[in-house]
């Protein structure tokens, strides 16, 4: 069975760094952790509201 929701894996799972994002969990908590300046800016904020 496929997995649904926040633990769905990406068709193409993104690098940042030494981190490999894999599923919109790990994006969301990835986000979560950036410095305040960097979570507001607008590139980022739209990540999270897809």
């Amino acid at each position: 069975m496929k997995e649904r929701g926040w633990r769905r894996p990406f068709e193409d799972p993104t690098r940042i760094g030494d981190r490999v994002l894999v599923t919109l969990i790990d994006a969301g908590e990835y986000i979560a952790t950036l410095p305040k300046k960097e979570h507001s800016a607008p590139e980022w904020q739209a990540a999270m509201q897809h």
